[in-house]
Order: C-alpha cells, then sequence, then structure tokens
C-alpha cells in the first residue's frame, strides 16, 4: 500500500518528510549528523538499510547540488553495491526505493 506522501513546503522539512516516508515504508534508517572535529565531511544525511543493502540518501532542496564531499560519499557508496541518490523530495525517495523494491521482487 502507497503511504500518503506529505507535503513538500510543511514546517518539519524536506528531511523530516523523507523520514516519514521511510518509517511509512518500514526502512531501517537514522538521520546522521555531522559535524564536528571528529567527523566524516560529505556523509549523506540519511543512512540505512534496504533489502539488506546499505542506504544513503542525500537530501537537498530543489535547486541545490551536493558539494564535492557529499557527492563523492554517494559514488563511493554505489561503487560498492549500495543504494545512495540525492533526493530533492519525499515523493522522489519513494518513487525510486519502490522502484528498486519491484526490481528486487522480480529478481527473487
Amino acid at each position: 500500500m502507497k503511504p500518503t506522501i506529505p507535503k513538500e513546503n510543511g514546517p518539519n522539512g524536506i528531511t523530516s518528510q523523507v523520514r516519514q516516508v521511510l518509517r511509512k515504508m518500514k526502512i531501517w534508517h537514522y538521520k546522521h549528523y555531522s559535524g564536528g572535529k571528529f567527523g566524516q565531511t560529505g556523509v549523506a544525511d540519511i543512512i540505512g538499510c534496504f533489502h539488506g543493502r546499505f542506504l544513503a540518501i542525500e537530501v537537498k532542496r530543489p535547486g541545490r547540488v551536493p558539494t564535492k564531499n557529499q557527492q563523492k560519499f554517494l559514488d563511493n557508496v554505489n561503487a560498492a553495491g549500495g543504494i545512495a541518490f540525492v533526493a530533492y523530495s519525499a515523493s522522489e525517495v519513494y518513487e525510486t526505493l519502490s522502484s528498486i523494491e519491484t526490481e528486487h521482487s522480480n529478481a527473487t
């Protein structure tokens, strides 16, 4: 059953809306808070696990692009067999992961 997609311009922001979709899809995840002198730069905003694969989602407002370090992190995750992408909306996350879920179901 398709979860209700929250409005993108709500008070909670895009990241909260993406997390709401992930919870409704029952995808384990957490919000990564980067920063500090001991943290690694470029780590995606949301880290999780989807059908046994590492999941990294960099959330951006429309019109913004990932930094070089963020893009490198996403590229490294994809190269290692994980799922990593930039999301500009909660509905985009739902559509992307639903497509991957369909491919996973057809492969098993």
